[in-house]
C-alpha cells in the first residue's frame, strides 16, 4: 500500500517516458519545488533479504494422524484453527526457504544480509526456536561457502510469539493432547540465536565463544530438525553494539562464567535484545542496521515458564529476586508439572541434581509491540554518532531498522481496529525515526506483503516494508536493494523491492524431521507407500505404513496433495477454502463450552461470602448463617456438593436437554443451535449472479461470506487487494484463468480473473447493503430471532422452562436430602429473607419497594424462571432505574426486553452500525496504494518513491533532502490538513461565560509537534498582530519545571487587546472498539480521580492500546468592547531547521469554499440590549464520518436560508458524538460543522454520550467568577448573561431517580434566584417533556417532578432539551405541571403563566420512535411539534425582541434540500389584564347604563338649550 504511484502503464509508454527523462537529466516536483539540473552518480548498493513469521513447529510434537476420528476435536487441531498458518508443513517450508536462499546465492541473486523479523516459532516453544536458530545458522554457513558471500550475515529478532509466550504447547503424536512447553526469556533468546546478531556461542567454548553447555546440557541446543548444533559466528564485517548494557559488556569478558553472569543480569525487560550493526564491508561502510526487539508483555499470575540452571538461580538470589518467582519441576513423563509449585527443598534437590527446573516469569506476551523512550533515545544517540561530520560520505549514513510489529498502519483504520499490529505510539515512533535519519523499516507480524509510507510535516518520508508469513499464502520472502547516489554533493537514494515466493508445482521433499540430512526424494518409494495406504485408508493401516516408512509420518496422507499441487493451491485447500469454518470451530466448540462451565462451577464451589449466602439460603439444612462471626466461609463439603450439583444440572439441561426451535425444526443442544445460526450467516452470499467463468463452470455467481473473507486475506498476503477502481475489463486485461476440474479450491484465489470479478461485485453489493442498513438489520434479525424474538428461541425456552429439581436426583446431580433442603430453601428460606424487616428496610432506603403475597413461595418441582423474575419485577425495575437511570417498560420480562429492542432497533441504528461496518470492510478489503509494479509477477522489481515526481536525472528516488518540502495547506503532496493535525482542528470558540462582553476564547488541537498561532486581523484580512506558542520554548521551560502537560505560554497586547495563549501536550487514548455502539477511532483517556492520569512523557506507562499526544491550545482575548465583531485566524506552527512554518485555518477553509477574508468573533451584547437571536440544536451524535457528512447537508441548507442563517450564538443540547471520549469522533463533529461554529459562540451541555468523558473541559473553555477570580468551571454546569437574558446550562448526567444531585440543585436555585435578567432560558440534555422512550426514564421522571415547580417559580421562560430524538414543543406548563394555554388575539402567550419546554429532536441522522405517554403527551402544542417518528433533522431559532420571544422550529426537507418551518410560537413578558369575573360583570352592566344615561342627559341638555334659544328669539 505504498503511496508511490505504481499504476500499471503500458510498457511502451514507460520506455518512452524513461528515455525522455534520461535525456532531460532534470526533475520537477509538484507543490512549487524548484526545478534543477545537475549530476547524479551511483555510489553503492546494499541488498537485504527479509523473512518474517516463519512460525516453525517441530513435526515430532504434532498430532500426525490427520484422519483419526478425534483429530478435529484434538487440542492440536484446535491450536491451528484460529490462524492461517500451515503447522504440520512448517518444517518443509522452512527448509524450502533456506534452500531457495542458498540457490539464489549460487546464482548471485541472494542479498548480502537477511533479516528474520520475529515470530520464528508457533507459540514461543523453546524447542521450536532452537530448531529455527540452527536452520538459520546452517544457511549462514552454506551461503558463506559461496564466492562473493563470505561475509553473508543473518540477523534475527523476536516477535510477539517468541518471548514469554504462555500459549506454547507440545502435542502428543498419539492423541493430539497438549502439554505446556517452556518458553524463552530474553537472555535465553540471545543464547539460542547466537551468531545471528547476538554474541557467539558453541558447545565447547572454542574461539572465545560462550560454552552453552555451561548453561544447559548439549541436547537443549539442538533438536530433531537439524540433529546437531550448527555453529556459526557473526561476520567480522559488522560492528555490533547492544542496547542492553549487560549484552554490551559480554565482549569485554573472557570466560563463559563471566559472560553468563552478564546474561543472568539482563532480566525480563522490554527491548533488551535490540542491537545496532555497523556494516564494514568494503564499499558499504555508509550503511547501518538497527535490529530492534519490539516485543511487549504484561503481568500475569504465573506467566510463561522458562528453564533455569543452578547458577542462574543463585544469581537471582544474589540480586534478591529469587523469591519473586515460583518454580516448577517435571513429571515422570517429562511434562512440566504446572499443578504443583516446587517446595524449597524440592527446588534445592532438583537444582543440585541437574534436573529440569522452570521459573515462572510472571509475564505473558502481548500481540502489540513497543519501542520505549529509552530505546528510542539509544537509537537516536547511535544515529547521531553515525552521522558526525566526516564519518559518512555525502554527510549522511543510510540507517535501516527492522522489528516485528508494523512501523506504520498499512490500511485505513489499522491503528484503530487492529491496534496491536502497529507498534504503540506509531506516529511518534515514526517521527522519532525520521529525526534520527532512519528512512527504511522492515517488519512482519500481519502475514501480508505490503509497503507503506509516512511523510511528516518536514516532508521526510519513512518506508515500512512488511513481508508476509512463510507458512501462509504465497510463502514470501522479500529482496530489497537500496542504492546511494551523489546528487550534486547531496545524498540521494533509490529503493527497489521485490517479493519472491514458493508457489511452485509440487514440493518434492522427504518430510523428515531431520530435513537438512534427509535422503533425497524417491518417487518410487513414496508411490509404494501411498499405494498401500490408499488401498485401505484406515487408522490402523496408516500406523502400519508409518512404522515401515517413518520419514513420511503425517505426509503419507497430506503429501499426496502437497507433492502434486502448487503451494498456493495446497494452502487454499487446507486453510483458506475453509477459513471461517475453521475459525468458528476454534472459538465455538465443546472445549469452549466445557471451559466456561468449568469457570462457573469453580465460582460456585468457592468460599466467598456471597456464594456462602446463596448456599445457606438454598440449602438451609446444610449451612446456617453464623451471626456471631458474620461468616459463611466455613463451608461443609456437602453444601458445596449441593450447590455445584444444582448448577451442573441447570447448565447441562440448558446446554444439552432443551428443545430449541429453529427454522421449523427442533435443536436439543445449545451449541448445535449456535453453530446452525453462525453457519447460516456464513452461507449468505453477495455479488452478481450473472458472472460466469468460461473455463470453470463452478466459478460463477455470488460469493459466500467465508469466500469473501478468504479472498481478502489471500490478496493481502502478496499485495494484490481489490480496488474499487477496477472493472471487469481491467481484470481481464491483467489476470487469467486455468481449468481446475473438480478441484474448485484452485480457482478460489485472487489471481483468478472470474473469481476476482465475483469479489468486486460481492464487495460492492455488501457495501451497498451495509450503507443502507439492510445488512445490519438482517444480521441482527438472524441473531435475535433464534436467541430471543421467536417462540422457542434460546432465551424464551430457558425462561419458560419448567425445572423439576426432583429430576436432578434421578440423574444423580443431587441427593434426596439435598433436594429436600432445596425445597425448604426455595419454599420457605428465600421468601422469608425477602420478607425480613431488615431486608425490606434496606430496600426501602434505596427507594425499592418489594411487595410479596403472604403465602409466597417457590416450588422446587415447578421452578419457572420467568415467573420468579416477574414476581420480583417491580423491585428489579426500581433497581435498574436507580443504577442505570432508565425505566423498564413492560408488564413482564419478555415484554420489557422486546420494548427495549423496539426502541433502539430503528433504521438510523441499522444505518449507523452499517456505516461503521462498511468502513471496516472497505479498509480490510481494498488497497488504494498498489504495492507491486506487476500484480501477476510479485518478483518483478518495484521502485518506491514518496511521490511520483521524486525524480532526478531520470532516477526515481526514494530520498533526496533537496526534494523534501515542508507540508503546506493546499499542497498536492503532503498537504497540511485538520486530519493530520497540522491545521487547527476541533476548533471551538465562544465569548467568555464569566465576562462575555469583554473577553473571548478559542480552543483548538494540533498534532504534538505543531504549536498554536493566533492572528488578529482587520475585516479585510490584514494582520494587525500575531502571537504564537513555541515547541522550542516549551521544551526549555519543561527542563526547568516539569508540568503535567508540557505547558507552553505566550502573552501579548495587540492594538490595546490582550491575548493570552496556552498550549498543552495532552494524551489521547485509542481503544480497539468501543462496544457501546461499536464506535471506532480515537478516544481520549478518562482521567479518573482514583487513578493517576497519563501526563506528558508517560508513553511507556500506557496500556497495550496506543496513547497518542496532541497539543491543545487555548487563546483568551480580553479588553474587548461589548457587542463588537473582531477578525482573526488561528494556525498551527511547525519549527524545522530554524524556520517556522504555519498552517492557517483560514487558508484551509478557503480551499473548501469559505469566501470571507477573515474568521470572526463577536462579544456578548450588554444588559441594555433587548434584541438578539440564537440557534438551538441537539444530538448530532455521529458514529462515523459518513454520518456527520450526511447530517451536514442540513447545515449547508441552514446557512443558505436567510430566515435562520443570522444568529448571535448557538445553544447545543449535547450528544455531539456517540462516544464522548472518542477523540476521532470529536474531530469529525467539530471539523465537519466548522462552518456553523467558527464565527459564532457555541454553548454546550454534556449529553449522556459525553457522561464521564471530560469532553466539555477538553473541547470547550467555559469560565465562572469564583471569589473574585475568573477560572474554568468546576463542574459541567454553568450560566452566563447575554443582553437582557440569563442562560443556565445544567448537567443532567448528574441526575438519578432522586433528581438532580444536591450540589447542583443548590447551585441552580441560587443561580435562578440571583439574576434580575428580563429573560431566563435553561439548556439541559435530558428533556423533561418529550415523546420518546426516555420520557419514562427514572431520572427524567424525578427531574420532571423536581424542576417543573422550580423553573416556574423562578420565572424561567423556555427550557431546551434533547436526548429523545423526537421533536416536541409544549404549551406553557405551570408549577404543578398543568397546561396553561391562553393567547391574545394574535396567538401570543404570556410567559408568566408558565414555562415552555422544547425537545429539539436531532440535527443528526439517528431518529427515535415517537411514543405517546400519559405523562407528557397532553402538554404538546400540536402546531409546533412533530407528533410522529422523525425522518428529518430538526433545530430551532429564537428571536428576542423587546417584550417578546419568538421560537420557530425547522426541519431539513431532504427531498428538496431546503429548510422548512415546523411552527412558531411567540411569548410575551407583558401581562394581559387580570381575568376578574366580577369586574367583567360590573363593566358589562355599568358602562352601557352610564352610556344610556349620558346619552339621555346629553339629549335633554341639547333640546333644553334649543328651546331656550327659541324663547329668546
Amino acid at each position: 500500500m505504498s503511496k508511490s504511484s505504481m499504476r500499471r502503464v503500458p510498457m511502451v509508454l514507460i520506455v518512452v517516458l524513461a528515455i525522455l527523462l534520461a535525456s532531460l537529466m532534470s526533475f520537477s516536483i509538484v507543490d512549487g519545488i524548484s526545478k534543477a539540473d545537475g549530476n547524479i552518480v551511483k555510489k553503492n548498493s546494499l541488498s537485504l533479504g527479509h523473512l518474517s513469521d516463519i512460525h516453525y513447529f517441530p513435526l515430532h510434537h504434532c498430532y500426525q494422524d490427520v484422519k483419526a476420528d478425534n483429530y478435529k476435536t484434538s487440542d492440536f487441531y484446535n491450536s491451528m484453527t484460529g490462524d492461517t498458518k500451515l503447522v504440520l508443513e512448517s518444517g518443509i517450508i522452512l527448509k524450502q526457504q533456506v534452500e531457495a536462499l542458498i540457490q539464489d546465492a549460487k546464482d548471485g541473486k541472494c542479498p548480502q544480509f537477511v533479516l528474520a523479523t520475529g515470530d520464528l516459532s508457533k507459540n514461543g516453544e523453546a524447542t521450536a526456536l532452537v530448531d529455527v536458530a540452527n536452520s538459520l545458522r546452517y544457511m549462514q554457513n552454506e551461503i558463506r561457502k559461496i564466492a562473493g558471500y563470505e561475509n553473508f550475515q543473518v540477523f534475527a529478532t523476536p516477535g510477539n510469539h517468541d518471548l514469554y509466550n504462555t500459549s506454547g504447547a507440545l502435542y502428543s503424536q498419539i492423541d493430539g493432547s497438549a502439554r505446556k512447553s517452556d518458553a524463552l526469556s530474553a537472555m535465553q533468546f540471545a543464547l539460542v540465536f547466537a551468531g545471528l546478531g547476538y554474541p557467539n556461542a558453541n558447545l565447547t567454548g572454542d574461539d572465545g565463544a560462550i560454552d552453552l553447555t555451561q548453561y544447559l546440557p548439549a541436547d537443549y541446543w539442538y533438536g530433531e530438525f537439524t540433529k546437531d548444533y550448527q555453529v556459526s559466528y557473526n561476520s567480522d564485517k559488522v560492528n555490533i553494539h547492544y542496547y542492553d548494557e549487560n549484552l554490551e559488556a559480554v565482549a569485554s569478558k573472557t570466560t563463559t562464567a563471566e559472560k553468563l553472569a552478564l546474561y543472568y543480569a539482563i532480566g525480563d525487560v522490554n527491548n533488551a535484545l535490540s542491537f545496532s550493526a555497523e556494516i564494514l564491508n568494503p564499499g558499504l561502510e555508509d550503511y547501518s542496521l538497527l535490529v530492534i526487539d519490539a516485543s511487549d508483555r504484561q503481568a500475569a499470575d504465573i506467566g510463561a515458564l522458562v528453564r533455569i540452571n543452578k547458577n542462574e538461580y543463585e544469581a537471582l538470589k544474589a540480586a534478591d529476586k529469587a523469591a519473586d518467582f515460583k518454580y516448577y519441576l517435571e513429571k515422570a513423563d517429562g511434562a512440566i508439572n504446572t499443578d504443583k509449585e516446587a517446595s524449597a527443598d524440592e527446588l534445592a534437590r532438583a537444582l543440585a541434581s541437574g534436573n529440569h527446573v522452570y521459573r515462572s516469569t510472571g509475564l505473558d506476551h502481548l500481540c502489540g509491540g513497543r519501542l520505549t523512550e529509552p530505546l528510542l533515545d539509544w537509537m537516536q544517540k547511535y544515529c547521531e554518532q553515525q552521522n558526525v561530520e566526516g564519518k559518512s560520505t555525502l554527510g549522511e549514513e543510510t540507517v535501516i531498522a527492522c522489528f516485528h510489529q508494523n512501523a506504520l498502519p498499512h490500511w485505513e483504520m489499522e491503528d484503530e481496529i487492529l491496534k496491536d499490529f502497529t507498534v504503540y505510539n506509531w506516529e511518534n515512533t515514526a517521527k522519532r525515526m525520521l529525526d534520527m535519519g532512519i528512512r527504511y523499516v522492515f517488519t512482519g507480524h500481519m502475514h501480508v506483503c505490503d509497503a507503506m509510507t509516512y511523510t511528516d510535516a518536514a516532508g521526510r518520508t519513512l518506508y515500512d516494508f512488511q513481508t508476509g508469513s512463510c507458512v501462509s499464502y504465497y510463502s514470501p520472502r522479500r529482496y530489497t536493494t537500496i542504492s546511494r547516489y551523489d546528487v550534486n554533493g547531496k545524498l540521494g537514494e533509490d529503493c527497489v523491492s521485490k517479493v519472491m515466493t514458493l508457489d511452485t508445482v509440487g514440493i518434492k521433499e522427504v518430510p523428515s524431521s531431520n530435513v537438512f540430512d534427509a535422503a533425497p526424494w524417491n518417487q518410487a518409494t513414496y508411490d509404494a507407500a501411498i499405494a498401500i495406504y490408499k488401498a485401505n485408508p484406515t487408522h490402523a493401516n496408516w500406523e502400519a505404513v508409518v512404522a515401515t516408512n517413518p520419514d513420511y509420518l503425517a505426509y503419507i496422507i497430506q503429501y499426496d496433495d502437497m507433492s502434486r499441487l502448487s503451494y498456493n493451491d495446497y494452502i487454499t485447500k487446507e486453510i483458506y477454502s475453509q477459513l471461517l469454518d475453521r475459525l468458528v470451530s476454534h472459538f465455538i466448540n465443546q472445549g469452549t463450552i466445557d471451559s466456561l462451565v468449568s469457570k462457573v462451577t469453580d465460582v460456585v464451589a468457592g468460599d466467598n461470602m456471597v456464594v456462602g449466602l446463596v448456599r445457606s439460603t438454598l440449602f438451609p439444612d446444610f449451612e446456617k448463617y453464623n451471626e456471631e462471626d458474620d461468616d459463611y466461609e466455613n463451608v461443609s463439603v456437602d453444601t458445596k456438593h449441593a450447590l455445584s450439583g444444582l448448577v451442573d444440572y441447570i447448565l447441562d439441561t440448558v446446554l444439552y436437554d432443551m428443545p430449541y426451535q429453529y427454522e421449523g425444526g427442533t435443536v436439543n443442544k445449545a451449541l448445535d443451535l449456535v453453530n446452525k445460526v453462525v453457519g447460516n450467516i456464513l452461507d449468505w452470499s453477495f455479488g452478481d449472479e450473472n458472472i460466469q467463468s468460461s473455463v470453470n463452470p463452478e466459478n460463477k455467481g455470488k460469493m459466500k461470506v467465508q469466500d469473501i473473507a478468504s479472498f481478502i486475506l489471500t490478496a493481502h498476503t502478496i499485495g494484490i487487494e481489490i480496488s474499487f477502481d477496477e472493472t471487469y475489463d481491467s481484470i481481464d486485461a491483467t489476470f487469467s484463468e486455468v481449468a481446475c476440474g473438480e478441484e474448485t479450491f484452485r480457482f478460489q484465489q485472487p489471481t483468478d480473473a472470474t473469481y476476482r470479478k465475483r469479489m468486486l461485485a460481492a464487495l460492492n453489493d455488501m457495501c451497498d447493503q451495509l450503507e443502507s442498513g439492510e445488512f445490519v438489520e438482517k444480521l441482527l434479525s438472524a441473531l435475535l430471532d433464534p436467541v430471543f424474538s421467536n417462540d422457542g428461541s434460546l432465551l424464551k425456552t430457558i425462561l419458560n422452562h419448567k425445572f423439576d429439581f426432583s429430576d436432578a436426583v434421578e440423574k444423580n446431580y443431587l441427593t434426596p436430602d439435598e433436594l429436600e433442603s432445596l425445597k425448604k430453601g426455595l419454599g420457605e428460606g428465600l421468601p422469608a429473607i425477602l420478607k425480613m424487616p431488615l431486608v425490606k428496610n434496606l430496600l426501602q432506603s434505596m427507594g425499592i419497594t418489594l411487595e410479596l403475597p403472604e403465602n409466597y413461595s417457590i416450588d422446587a418441582t415447578n421452578f419457572v424462571l420467568v415467573d420468579v423474575i416477574n414476581d420480583l419485577l417491580p423491585a428489579i425495575k426500581t433497581v435498574v432505574a436507580k443504577l442505570l437511570g432508565f425505566s423498564l417498560e413492560g408488564s413482564d420480562v419478555i415484554g420489557i426486553v422486546q420494548n427495549f429492542l423496539d426502541s433502539y432497533l430503528v433504521d438510523s441504528f441499522y444505518k449507523g452500525l452499517g456505516g461503521i461496518a462498511k468502513e471496516i470492510v472497505v479498509a480490510f478489503a481494498t488497497d488504494v496504494y498498489p504495492d507491486l509494479a506487476d500484480f501477476t509477477n510479485p518478483s518483478a522489481p518495484t521502485t518506491f518513491q514518496p511521490n511520483e515526481n521524486y525524480v532526478f536525472g531520470g532516477v526515481k528516488l526514494s530520498y533526496l533532502s533537496t526534494l523534501n518540502k515542508v507540508s503546506a495547506v493546499g499542497a498536492e503532496f503532503n498537504a497540511a490538513t485538520q486530519d493530520n493535525g497540522r491545521v487547527p482542528s476541533r476548533v471551538t470558540a465562544n465569548f467568555d461565560t464569566a465576562n462575555g462582553t469583554s473577553a473571548y476564547t478559542i480552543r483548538f488541537y494540533t498534532e504534538e509537534n505543531v504549536y498554536g498561532t493566533f492572528r488578529l486581523l482587520d475585516e479585510n484580512g490584514n494582520e494587525l498582530g500575531a502571537l504564537s506558542t513555541s515547541q522550542k520554548q516549551a521544551f526549555a521551560d519543561y527542563a526547568v519545571n516539569k508540568t503535567d502537560y508540557l505547558d507552553a505560554k505566550a502573552s501579548a497586547t495587540i492594538n490595546g487587546i490582550k491575548v493570552d495563549m496556552l498550549t498543552q501536550t495532552k494524551p489521547q487514548y485509542i481503544p480497539l472498539i468501543d462496544l457501546g455502539l461499536l464506535c471506532i477511532t480515537h478516544g481520549q483517556i478518562e482521567d479518573k480521580a482514583t487513578e493517576q492520569p497519563y501526563v506528558y512523557g508517560d508513553r511507556d506507562a500506557s496500556v497495550a492500546n496506543s496513547v497518542i499526544y496532541w497539543n491543545c491550545t487555548t487563546v483568551t482575548v480580553s479588553g474587548l468592547e461589548a457587542g463588537k465583531t473582531y477578525y482573526y485566524d488561528v494556525a498551527g506552527n511547525f519549527e524545522y531547521k530554524n524556520d517556522v512554518n504555519t498552517f492557517s485555518l483560514l487558508d484551509f477553509v478557503k480551499l473548501g469554499g469559505y469566501e470571507k477574508k477573515a474568521l470572526s468573533f463577536t462579544t456578548a451584547k450588554d444588559a441594555n440590549s433587548d434584541s438578539f437571536e440564537f440557534l438551538t440544536i441537539a444530538d448530532i451524535q455521529g458514529m462515523i464520518q459518513g454520518m456527520y457528512t450526511e447530517s451536514h447537508e442540513a447545515v449547508s441548507a441552514l446557512l443558505k436560508d436567510e430566515r435562520v442563517n443570522g444568529y448571535d450564538f448557538i445553544l447545543n443540547a449535547g450528544d455531539m458524538c456517540d462516544n464522548g471520549k472518542n477523540f476521532g469522533q470529536w474531530g469529525m463533529a467539530l471539523d465537519t460543522y466548522k462552518d456553523l461554529t467558527l464565527n459564532s459562540s457555541m454553548f454546550f451541555t454534556s449529553g449522556n454520550h459525553e457522561n464521564n468523558t471530560g469532553a466539555m473541559a477538553r473541547y470547550f473553555n467555559y469560565t465562572e467568577n469564583k471569589d473574585g477570580n475568573v477560572q474554568a468551571i468546576s463542574g459541567e454546569y454553568y450560566s452566563f448573561d447575554y443582553a437582557n437574558a440569563h442562560f443556565t446550562v445544567l448537567d443532567t448526567n448528574d441526575a438519578t431517580s432522586d433528581g438532580l444531585g444536591a450540589e447542583q440543585l443548590a447551585w441552580l436555585k441560587n443561580d435562578l434566584a440571583n439574576t434580575n435578567a428580563k429573560w431566563k432560558f435553561v439548556l439541559m440534555h435530558k428533556s423533561l417533556y418529550s415523546a420518546g422512550s426516555h420520557a419514562f426514564d427514572g431520572e427524567v421522571i424525578a427531574m420532571r417532578t423536581q424542576l417543573t415547580k422550580l423553573f416556574a417559580e423562578n420565572g424561567v421562560n423556555v427550557v431546551f432539551g434533547g436526548h429523545d430524538h423526537t421533536y416536541t414543543e409544549t404549551y406553557l406548563v405551570d408549577k404543578d405541571g398543568k397546561v396553561v394555554d391562553k393567547t391574545d388575539g394574535k396567538g401570543v402567550r404570556y410567559t408568566g403563566d408558565g414555562v415552555m419546554y422544547i425537545t429539539l429532536g436531532t440535527l443528526g441522522t439517528k431518529f427515535y420512535t415517537y411514543r405517546e405517554n400519559n405523562m407528557t403527551t397532553d402538554k404538546f402544542n400540536k402546531d409546533g411539534s412533530v407528533l410522529s417518528t422523525l425522518d428529518s433533522q430538526t433545530f430551532g431559532k429564537v428571536v428576542v425582541s423587546g417584550d417578546t420571544i419568538t421560537y420557530t422550529g425547522y426541519y431539513f426537507n431532504r427531498s428538496t434540500g431546503k429548510i422548512d418551518e415546523i411552527g412558531a410560537t411567540t411569548l410575551t413578558s407583558v401581562a394581559p389584564p387580570k381575568d376578574n369575573k366580577l369586574t367583567t360583570i360590573l363593566l358589562a352592566t355599568i358602562i352601557p347604563s352610564v352610556a344610556i344615561i349620558g346619552v339621555g342627559v346629553g339629549l335633554g341638555v341639547f333640546f333644553a338649550k334649543k328651546k331656550k334659544a327659541k324663547i329668546a328669539a
